[in-house]
């Protein structure tokens, strides 16, 4: 089995493929992985602007009343 690993400052992945997977098979299933993991990020960093967005849209009409 190939391992691939990769680290940075925010996390940590290792990716086991079985040994009858072709090289254009593992760099689709990273690919997807990576296109995955960039989606949870922008997702989760959009909702805490619109959380920020919204709490200060309440503490603004709280101090206009």
């Amino acid at each position: 089995m190939k391992q691939i690993y990769r680290e940075d400052a925010v996390s940590k992945v290792t990716i086991t493929f079985a040994t009858n997977q072709t090289e254009e098979q593992q760099d689709k299933v990273l690919k997807d992985f990576a296109q995955a993991a960039y989606n949870l990020c922008l997702y989760e960093y959009q909702r805490g602007l619109k959380n920020t967005n919204e709490n200060q849209d309440n503490a603004e009409t709280t101090k206009s009343t």
